[in-house]
């Protein structure tokens, strides 16, 4: 059990940081940007859990799911700053 929190343990900082940029996408109404980074995202833990969970059992699955957030994270990042600077160049 230890060893999956552990994995587990991984996902926090993405996670934290995934939440803050979504909250910003979705303030700025680019909710299409959001869905597909998260469908991305979904790809790559299907992907990851098919090809890890008969290697390694549970703790595959913590992993993928830690791999899913360190994936959306520069998807999230690179989206916000897109959003920024589009709305830059933009105003006067």
């Amino acid at each position: 059990v230890a060893e999956v929190l552990s994995v587990l343990a991984l996902q926090f900082p993405f996670y934290f940081a995934g939440n803050v940029l979504v909250s910003f996408l979705l303030v700025q109404r680019a909710v299409s940007l959001i869905t597909w980074i998260a469908a991305v995202t979904l790809l790559v833990k299907l992907a990851a859990m098919a090809s890890l969970v008969p290697l390694w059992g549970l703790k595959a699955v913590a992993l993928s799911t830690g791999l899913m957030y360190a994936v959306s994270c520069p998807g999230l990042w690179w989206a916000s700053n897109w959003i920024v600077r589009r709305s830059a160049r933009e105003k006067p």
